[in-house]
C-alpha cells in the first residue's frame, strides 16, 4: 500500500471508492428512518472526502481546520445510525 506522500491522488481516490459504495448503499435501504440516518453518515463522508482532496492533493492545509467539525458530525451521525439499528 502506498502512502499519501507517495501517491496523494491515489490515496484520495481509494477513499472516494468507499464513499461512493456507501452512497450506493443508501439507495438500497428501504426503512425510511435507517435510510435518512445512513444518508447523513454518507453526507459526512462526502464532506470528509472533499477535505482530504484539499489537504492531501491540493496541499491546502487551511482546509484541515474543517476536519474537527466534520469528524464531530460524522461521529454523531454514525452513533445515531448505530443506535437506530441496535
Amino acid at each position: 500500500m502506498t502512502t499519501a506522500a507517495e501517491d496523494p491522488q491515489g490515496t484520495v481516490d481509494s477513499f472516494a471508492v468507499f464513499v461512493d459504495a456507501l452512497g450506493e448503499t443508501v439507495g438500497n435501504v428501504s426503512n425510511p428512518e435507517v435510510k435518512a440516518a445512513t444518508s447523513a453518515v454518507h453526507e459526512n463522508f462526502v464532506a470528509l472526502s472533499d477535505v482530504r482532496q484539499k489537504v492531501v492533493v491540493d496541499q491546502d492545509l487551511s482546509a484541515a481546520s474543517d476536519m474537527t467539525g466534520i469528524t464531530t458530525e460524522l461521529t454523531e451521525s454514525a452513533t445515531a445510525l448505530q443506535e437506530l439499528c441496535s
